[in-house]
């Protein structure tokens, strides 16, 4: 009887063998460009034959395409258009959005792989400039659809054109990657994403509605600790800015004091206090700031205009860069009028 002692046969998967081949012609085409990118560097980095990769993709061209529709869109859905999609208030999820974009200095370096090939090839090739145009499309509508729903909240401007916003954000997060790259810095990117939430964000949605960490880029250009929200909380008062009263307000947001003041809502806590005594406040002498995790306890001292003083702690919530409540504790009531009264005289 003859025993076969054979090598064991290689198990073939093409479709294994296509997603290699893929993924690194798209590794390639990042680094050196559709028109610069190397066959034999592919297939060295996958150790495929030619023969495999043309069975496959017919030609340079139908991997490039692939590319396109495979890995470049896929990345588009994955870091934007999925997310979009998840519960939640609109801004404050595209806002997420954009903070989570990679900013690494490899991702730098390498640049956006979609803005690159569009500005290769776009002009070159209508069968590359209609894939990479649909890519665009798809992402800009996810960014109106967010933004639309957020009318309908009423979170996002009235006035605002979710279309042309969108495409605001685009060409914005875009430029900045074209910045960064030709600079080869990361920290031309993080600057320019800073820029974007601090005046980008309050052009898309307005001052008054922008949410979450947003607005606490808005205020100061970076991610707000929650002492510096407190302190920029306090100095709205003194320099009068409704602006900023708003933006660090949440939306469910609610005042209670001692002086009959039960989880009064924002639109309440500005007519009744904002609106009446904010134009005989001083300036506050913050004598003790204790915060915690998303809480903090203040005690200060507050100087009217007309030469009087008072002094309270107060309780405030904090959540995402924004004041959830405020809990208010008088000090002598001879000296504090309620914080929702008619105001020092």
């Amino acid at each position: 009887m003859l025993i076969a002692h054979g090598r064991k046969r290689k198990v073939r998967d093409p479709e294994r063998t296509r997603e290699r081949l893929l993924q690194a012609a798209f590794r390639e085409v990042h680094r050196s460009g559709f028109q610069s990118a190397s066959i034999d560097a592919i297939l060295a980095a996958t150790n495929v034959t030619k023969g495999a990769l043309y069975y496959h993709f017919e030609s340079k061209e139908a991997l490039g395409y692939a590319i396109v529709e495979e890995k470049i869109a896929k990345l588009t859905r994955d870091r934007w258009l999925r997310p979009m999609r998840s519960e939640g208030e609109p801004i404050d999820i595209l806002i997420g959005v954009v903070r989570r974009i990679p900013a690494g200095p490899q991702d730098v370096r390498a640049g956006c792989p979609l803005l690159l090939l569009a500005q290769e090839m776009s002009p070159l090739d209508e069968q590359f400039r209609k894939r990479l145009e649909r890519i665009f499309l798809d992402w800009q509508e996810g960014v109106a659809t967010l933004l639309r729903k957020g009318k309908s909240l009423g979170t996002v401007r009235r006035d605002l054109n979710p279309n042309e916003a969108a495409g605001f954000l685009i060409a914005t997060v875009e430029g900045y990657a074209t910045l960064a790259k030709n600079a080869q810095d990361a920290k031309v990117w993080k600057a320019g994403i800073r820029n974007l939430l601090a005046t980008g964000a309050c052009a898309l949605v307005g001052a008054v509605t922008l949410p979450g960490l947003a607005r606490a880029s808005a205020l100061g250009g970076h991610d707000l600790t929650n002492e510096e929200i407190i302190r920029k909380w306090y100095a709205a008062w003194e320099k009068k800015e409704l602006d900023t009263f708003n933006m660090l307000l949440a939306d469910n947001f609610t005042f209670t004091s001692a002086a009959g003041d039960d989880h009064i809502s924002k639109s309440t806590f500005k007519a009744q206090c904002w609106d009446t005594q904010v134009d005989f406040i001083g300036h506050f002498d913050l004598e003790r700031i204790t915060t915690g995790a998303g809480d903090a306890f203040v005690k200060y001292l507050c100087h009217t205009k007309n030469g009087k003083s008072f002094r309270n702690v107060e309780y405030l919530r904090i959540k995402n860069g924004r004041l959830e409540s405020i809990e208010c504790y008088f000090g002598a009531q001879s000296t504090f009028p309620s914080a929702v009264s008619t105001g020092q005289k």
